[in-house]
């Protein structure tokens, strides 16, 4: 390492191999100091305490950037860091949450996973043309922006404006969102991320309506139903075995389904994972269209007729809604959830991100809220549910031993590593989609698929009508 990178604004200068905390203006804090190498005179690192020793090993002539990276974060815009707090500030709370210890007899073997596939085709096959000719049938990744929803895209300009450049992307939706989310890490960009913040909002629009239509019009054709009601009446015969459902979807149709044969609402996020009064849980990773981290009263108070519009005009950063306008970092921060997206992909850096503790469930005025939902990138390793959640997952992983995959393609990386890591006792693999061939290509990047017995399904009406269980 050498001397101080002459590039880096004066007001940074005081905070060169200095320990504090780094709020970068896309949301995420970086701890550690300031370093930089004289291979690379036009970046700066911040390297966390823990690392910095490895760092310090390292040939400074012939280091490489990966070998860099792998120990720190590359800064290549000094622009992203919005402001700094020395590392003396005891930054984020505690949260205190329910009990996650299990009592009694409890036989945990059975995970089902449902992506967008399951709720895109979740009626009989002689519904199913109607049904997805239907104007909130619920989409699949590429069509979360069909001009069947212009009445939505129409009022969020974050999604109007960003439509021609999906369209070059050939409606690559994940991967479009991936490469707009790496240029608005590596350089500071607040009009894309601001953009990225208004389409969240049409997200929790699209997918809260969505819900409600196919609720009420397609009660009597739809698989969930049929499928919820044959798992009601399995534990009821079988009172010790508990079921997990994880849902990529940001739809509640499964939600309601589970709520409505169970007798269990939920009302707050604890009620999703009540292991000991409740047969089942449910896990939602990329969060719900009915959750929501709700504004300060200070933001509220300034009484704003349209939040969305105002965040996107104002070019609000993920940083300022986080850590302002949600509420202090104090309150907005988890001082336990240090490094937890990064280690789900082996990485031994850490990040602090906003406190998924904080989120909600939202029964009214959703217009207090901003919505807790994870815009489709294809490898973002993040998951926007509360922690103990995870914790919870993490757990229920550990016992599995038959995963059932529902109209999903298997590539959420986060997901996939957790099944890598936690899996021990898994025995059997059961891919319910007309298209296997992608999912074991997405699941053979983490684990080797020879080692399970895989049982096929061409979709999930297939399914839902043999009793597996």
């Amino acid at each position: 390492m050498n001397s101080m990178n002459l590039n880096m604004p004066h007001e940074l200068w005081q905070f060169y191999q200095k320990d504090g905390y780094f709020f970068t203006y896309h949301g995420d804090i970086y701890y550690g100091c300031f370093v930089n190498f004289q291979n690379f005179p036009d970046s700066i690192f911040v390297v966390q305490p823990s690392n910095r020793k490895k760092l310090l090993e390292l040939n400074s002539a012939t280091v490489t950037l990966e070998e860099i990276t792998n120990l720190a974060w590359e800064i290549k815009d000094f622009d992203k860091i919005k402001y700094f707090a020395e590392g003396q500030q005891d930054i984020g709370n505690k949260d205190q949450h329910i009990d996650l210890s299990r009592r009694g007899d409890q036989d945990w073997k059975k995970m089902f996973v449902f992506g967008a596939g399951a709720s895109a085709f979740s009626v009989f096959e002689g519904d199913t043309t109607i049904f997805r000719n239907s104007i909130y049938c619920p989409p699949i990744a590429n069509e979360l922006f069909d001009r069947k929803f212009q009445s939505h895209i129409k009022k969020y300009k974050g999604v109007e404006l960003s439509l021609s450049s999906l369209r070059s992307f050939g409606n690559d939706v994940e991967g479009f969102f991936e490469h707009e989310w790496k240029g608005i890490i590596d350089s500071y960009n607040p009009t894309v991320a601001a953009r990225h913040i208004n389409i969240t909002y049409y997200l929790r629009e699209l997918f809260t309506k969505i819900s409600e239509e196919t609720i009420s019009n397609f009660y009597d054709c739809n698989l969930y139903s049929l499928f919820v009601d044959k798992i009601q009446k399995h534990l009821a015969k079988n009172r010790s075995e508990k079921i997990a459902f994880v849902s990529f979807n940001y739809d509640t149709i499964l939600d309601h389904y589970l709520t409505q044969f169970f007798n269990t609402p939920f009302n707050t996020l604890d009620d999703y994972i009540r292991v000991n009064s409740n047969p089942f849980v449910l896990f939602k990773p990329h969060g719900s269209s009915n959750w929501g981290w709700k504004f300060s009263e200070n933001f509220l108070n300034l009484n704003i007729t349209d939040i969305p519009k105002y965040l996107l005009e104002n070019q609000t950063s993920f940083s300022e809604l986080y850590f302002q306008h949600l509420g202090t970092p104090y309150e907005m921060v988890y001082q336990q959830s240090w490094g937890h997206e990064l280690q789900l992909s082996d990485h031994t850096k850490g990040k602090f991100s906003v406190n998924k503790n904080k989120i909600e469930v939202v029964h009214s005025k959703p217009e207090c809220y901003f919505p807790s939902l994870l815009i489709p990138y294809k490898d973002k390793d993040e998951m926007v549910m509360p922690y103990h959640h995870y914790s919870l997952m993490q757990w229920y992983i550990n016992s599995v031993e038959d995963l059932y995959l529902i109209g999903w393609k298997g590539n959420e990386a986060a997901f996939n590593t957790l099944i890598k890591r936690q899996a021990q006792k898994l025995k059997r693999i059961f891919i319910v989609n007309p298209n296997p061939k992608e999912v074991e290509l997405n699941l053979n990047k983490y684990i080797d698929l020879k080692k399970y017995e895989i049982i096929y399904f061409k979709d999930f009406e297939s399914f839902s009508k043999i009793d597996l269980i």
